[in-house]
């Protein structure tokens, strides 16, 4: 049995390291983080986008005329 060699990785500087994992510090406050007035602030601003927002009623689709008079007789009760 014969082994072969075990792969050997690429030492990298500390520099190229670190920078791949940089840390964002311009990043959105977290809810947990809010104080009490700005949590109500931001709940009161998202309530009031979702209910004054305007809605755009959905467009009905035609239906077509021969089944519409398909179901109108099969819902007709037989004499």
């Amino acid at each position: 049995m014969s082994r072969q060699p075990r792969r050997q990785r690429r030492s990298q500087s500390k520099s190229q390291q670190t920078s791949t994992f940089s840390v964002k510090t311009s990043q959105k406050k977290l809810p947990y983080d809010y104080t009490i007035e700005e949590l109500k602030a931001h709940v009161d601003a998202e309530v009031k986008e979702q209910i004054f927002m305007k809605r755009v009623p959905e467009e009905k689709a035609p239906i077509d005329p021969a089944a519409k008079n398909f179901f109108k007789k099969m819902s007709k009760k037989k004499q």
